[in-house]
Formats: C-alpha cells, structure tokens, sequence
C-alpha cells in the first residue's frame, strides 16, 4: 500500500506557508526548496498553486543569481560552477522530441 503524500491543508495554514516561504527566500543566502520543506515539514505537492509556484521561482532565481556571483568570483569550484550552467540553461531550453 503506497504512503498518502497529500496532506491536507487549511486555507489559513497554506497562507502561513507561503509567508515562511517568502521569509526563507529573502533571509537565506541561497534558498534551496528541498530545505524549505524538510524545515518546515511538507510536501512539495503542497505548494503547486498560483501564488506558490510564483515564490517557488523568486527562490530559485535568487539561488541561481546567488550561485552564478559565486561562480564568477571564483569561490565556487570552475567544474561545479560550469555543470550548473549546463544544467541551468537546459532547464531553461529544453529539447523538444
């Protein structure tokens, strides 16, 4: 029998998840989603909707831009930083089949 991932939510508590979740997004240097819901234990299903998916991507343009001012300023590994790139601009053009 498989493990029921959804979790219901009230409408109050969904709120106060996006507000922790724009309070992640600006106070850490680089957010990174899976520690948002490991921190405050829900499921990423939880945060699919509208306003959620805009904060969703707010948190992961200030990792990438957080990352890439590593990358250029030689803080982060050449080889890492080179795959992120990689991997950001097929995340950004992907191949259609």
């Amino acid at each position: 029998m498989e493990a029921d991932t959804e979790q219901k939510i009230s409408e109050e508590a969904f709120i106060e998840m996006l507000k922790n979740l724009l309070e992640y997004t600006e106070n850490t240097e680089i957010p990174i989603m899976t520690e948002f819901y490991a921190k405050n234990n829900i499921f990423r299903e939880n945060l699919t909707m509208g306003i959620a998916k805009m904060l969703i991507k707010l948190c992961e343009q200030k990792k990438r831009a957080a990352l890439e001012r590593k990358i250029y300023s030689g803080e982060l590994n050449a080889t890492i930083g080179v795959q992120l790139l990689k991997q950001w601009r097929e995340d950004e053009n992907p191949k259609k089949n």
